[in-house]
């Protein structure tokens, strides 16, 4: 088994010690398993390493702030996929409204038809009754106006918390990369 250098070494030392063939093949390697290694992480280490005890208080502070921003970065993505549907389902909505605007505005006509028919034809009572139907159906019509108005808006305003969101996944996970990138788990893979 060969023996490993001592971690105090400096990297001229071990250039000159680890034959150039041998050490590019090894910065390979490593360079290959690096991403690999950053995306699954060892889940248990062979033998227990006891770190001083003010490594282990890093590490564990380091591990804590990890999780911290690994539930930060699920909320957030959990959040991203509501928001979507939220969207999904105004502009849904929007296009249901538009049928119902265009339906109404038939029902209108068709009773405005009707209400002219029935004022030629007989005065009193049913003309009232017309009126009233479609005084009711201009009301239904003005409120079904209205509504793919407020559907856009609050589609708009999904958007935008789409788009703020995955901004802030992004910070997140380039935070994690850099996280990673400065946790104990690269060093050990350097030294290698």
């Amino acid at each position: 088994m060969p023996q490993r250098m001592p971690a105090t070494s400096s990297p001229s030392t071990s250039r000159s010690t680890v034959p150039p063939v041998l050490r590019e093949r090894r910065e390979a390697e490593a360079v290959r398993r690096l991403p690999r290694d950053a995306e699954r992480p060892p889940r248990s280490a062979a033998r227990p390493v006891v770190p001083a005890q003010g490594a282990a208080v890093s590490l564990a502070q380091v591990q804590t702030e990890q999780i911290q921003m690994y539930e930060r970065l699920t909320r957030a993505l959990e959040q991203e996929g509501e928001l979507r549907q939220a969207a999904e389902n105004s502009a849904r909505l929007v296009w249901v409204l538009l049928g119902m605007v265009n339906t109404l505005e038939d029902r209108v006509r068709q009773m405005s038809g009707e209400r002219d028919r029935l004022t030629d034809r007989v005065a009193g009572g049913e003309a009232e009754a017309a009126q009233r139907r479609i005084g009711r159906a201009e009301e239904q019509k003005a409120t079904a106006e209205s509504e793919p108005a407020r559907a856009r808006e609050k589609q708009r305003q999904a958007e935008k918390l789409d788009e703020r969101l995955r901004r802030e996944i992004e910070a997140l996970a380039d935070a994690l990369d850099r996280f990673r990138g400065a946790g104990p788990g690269t060093s050990a893979s350097r030294s290698c």
